[in-house]
């Protein structure tokens, strides 16, 4: 038999052997092999038998409840009781620079604040200028109207910059000071000046600044927003399968979730009042008020899921006949694919209940009344100093 009788013969063979097991064939000839007198043949075959992934098993699903997390919640109180040694004390209430807008400039050259100021530190001042946080101004808006409807009269910082060298106790270090300390050094010259019954004009015709004309008292806000209270929590699970949320009541308490720390919303007031008559600290503020809350606070969360764990295969191979026997089978890099031969569990308990926590505490922002809420903390902390 010649060698193209015997070339032929084996690539009908080959082919026909492998139309048996797979789709498609597709024949080449090597042409070194042929030469050298050995038939060798390769074939390129889809497979029909493809892999089939393994099917996921059902996932298990709980109800959370965040209600002791958060209806348990009492309101954080740091500050100072107020004192009120005057009926004329909130008179006329000068308003620190972070709660009005253009009028808020204080001074020519306002300078940084000595003292404590550490970012890092919890309770420590966190700017180096003596004008508190940023006040969103639905709030500031909202201490300004209370502030009025108590009967005080509200006075821009900016005016503190009328109050030039000659008025001021240190006149070349005067446009550096604070809006604080302008005001009481200010007040101090009114008090030692000869001035005009009227507090219009001195007896050197210069703007007065008699007593009547300042105010009377300052009030320097250190905060007032919305912020979170961290809270250190333990998961609980009840006998019919509710993952409880609740606080942590005392070290190594067991908790099916690690150390969680979630925040609790509340509406935060730090501020000071200070006497511009003789720079007593009247009062200091700092009060965290948690609203009370309506809404659901079950919401069902995945607590084990499944991850997939797969193998490669392919679809198509390069074989390799000799005689009509395979001696090579090599597979074809673009033709592979995944298939999954097992599931893992996994248990996603703590990672979903801080998601759905993230959902709920959006929830309980939007709804509750920040107008109200606001009030009803001023009427707290600032109403001993009207009555």
């Amino acid at each position: 038999m010649t060698d193209k009788k015997r070339i032929r013969n084996i690539f009908i063979a080959g082919c026909g052997l492998a139309s048996m097991i797979f789709t498609g064939c597709v024949t080449t000839e090597n042409p070194s092999l042929k030469a050298a007198g050995d038939a060798q043949l390769i074939h390129e075959i889809i497979s029909v038998s493809q892999k089939i992934s393994v099917p996921r098993p059902n996932v298990k699903m709980a109800v959370v409840n965040f209600s002791r997390m958060l209806e348990g919640q009492k309101d954080i109180s740091d500050g100072v009781p107020p004192r009120r040694d005057s009926k004329t004390l909130m008179h006329r209430v000068l308003l620190s620079p972070n709660l009005v807008f253009e009028s808020s400039r204080s001074s020519a050259m306002e300078a940084q604040s000595f003292g404590a100021s550490d970012e890092t530190l919890e309770g420590a001042p966190e700017k180096k200028y003596a004008v508190g946080s940023h006040v969103q101004s639905n709030l500031s808006a909202a201490l300004m109207r209370y502030l009025r409807r108590k009967g005080s009269m509200l006075i821009a910082p900016a005016i503190l910059r009328s109050f030039n060298q000659d008025y001021c106790s240190v006149p070349d270090s005067c446009p550096h000071l604070s809006w604080v300390e302008r005001l009481l050094l200010s007040r101090q010259v009114a008090q030692n000046t000869n001035k005009s019954p009227t507090g219009t004009m001195d007896n050197q015709g210069k703007p007065g600044l008699s007593p009547d004309y300042l105010p009377t008292a300052a009030l320097a806000v250190r905060h007032l927003s919305v912020s979170l209270i961290p809270v250190e929590l333990v998961i609980v699970k009840d006998e019919i399968g509710t993952l409880l949320v609740q606080p942590q009541t005392f070290m190594e308490e067991n908790s099916l979730c690690d150390k969680m720390v979630l925040g609790v919303p509340s509406l935060y007031f730090s501020a000071e009042i200070i006497s511009a008559i003789d720079g007593q600290v009247i009062a200091r503020i700092d009060r965290k008020k948690i609203p009370k809350l309506q809404q659901n606070l079950n919401h069902s969360i995945l607590t084990q899921g499944w991850e997939p764990q797969h193998e490669t295969a392919y679809v198509k191979y390069r074989v390799t006949l000799r005689d009509g026997v395979e001696v090579k089978r090599t597979p074809i890099v673009s033709s592979s694919y995944q298939y999954v031969t097992r599931w893992v569990p996994k248990d996603r308990s703590c990672k979903n209940i801080q998601e759905a926590y993230f959902k709920v505490r959006e929830e309980t922002t939007k709804q509750f009344d920040l107008y109200q809420l606001a009030q009803d903390l001023f009427q707290e902390t600032l109403d001993p100093l009207y009555q």
